[in-house]
């Protein structure tokens, strides 16, 4: 028996609030003629942020071939704005369908007399489902763990990691005494496990950026950050057909290397 599963916990990690919010001021503060600016709606340059500094309008894209001066307010909007205008379509890749619609499909048992969220985590760590990754970001601890069954048939498994940032950080990279992607900016590690009767993941990601790839053997769909270095949504959709399980890793500004390492680390 399947059923759909139409997305992942909306729980969010603790980014730190300097980086996200301007992101926050694009998603949810400024509406030009009833659209949002990240949804292509119209340009409105330099729109002041709460804090007086100039936000580029949506429209504000990197000059072909420019490398980011991560010391400069906003830095990143240009970037986020031209992947906003990106293609974005549900296909497969590696044998995993992926995209905006695409909906995890959840295997459950024929017989299913009771179920819901699991208390006791330690019937899910002897299950497939575990998540016990070998490698782990240095700053990083676990923020949100959530499980659900069927009779005590693990069928899903989530969790969430908070990677800190180090201490000061944001001072030495606004004064551009390091850059943002040689330091430990902070971020978030996602990972969900679930019995599936055939692997599909949903994610807001160009197509373009989707890739196919191996974890351990196993047929997988790689999507890469915005920008190589870690900024923006990467992911690792891996595909086990002889278990049935599929486990998405979903990274927010990590680089997509640390995304391999780490869900190489749950098959070890």
């Amino acid at each position: 028996m399947t059923r759909r599963l139409p997305g992942l916990s909306r729980r969010v990690g603790r980014i730190p609030v300097w980086y996200l919010l301007p992101v926050l001021v694009l998603a949810a503060g400024v509406f030009v003629g009833g659209r949002a600016l990240t949804d292509g709606g119209p340009a409105v340059a330099d729109q002041p942020s709460p804090h007086g500094i100039r936000l580029p309008g949506p429209d504000v894209t990197p000059e072909p071939g420019s490398t980011p001066d991560t010391s400069v307010p906003y830095w990143y909007v240009p970037y986020q704005n031209a992947d906003n205008k990106l293609p974005r379509a549900d296909q497969e890749v590696a044998g995993v369908l992926v995209g905006p619609t695409a909906a995890i499909q959840v295997a459950y048992p024929e017989r299913c007399d009771s179920g819901g969220y699991v208390s006791d985590f330690s019937k899910v760590a002897s299950s497939p489902l575990s998540i016990a990754p070998s490698f782990l970001p240095a700053q990083a601890s676990v923020d949100f763990q959530e499980a659900t069954d069927c009779d005590d048939f693990v069928l899903t498994h989530e969790l969430i990691y908070f990677v800190h940032p180090e201490d000061g950080v944001e001072t030495r990279i606004r004064s551009g005494e390091v850059d943002f992607f040689e330091s430990e900016h902070g971020g978030q590690i996602r990972v969900f496990r679930a019995r599936v009767s055939a692997p599909a993941f949903p994610l807001d990601v160009p197509t373009a950026r989707w890739t196919a790839g191996t974890v351990a053997g196993h047929p997988a769909a790689l999507a890469r950050p915005i920008l190589d270095g870690g900024y923006g949504e990467a992911a690792v959709v891996v595909w086990d057909a002889a278990s049935g399980v599929m486990t998405a890793v979903v990274g927010h500004d990590r680089p997509l290397s640390e995304l391999l390492q780490f869900a190489e680390g749950l098959y070890c």
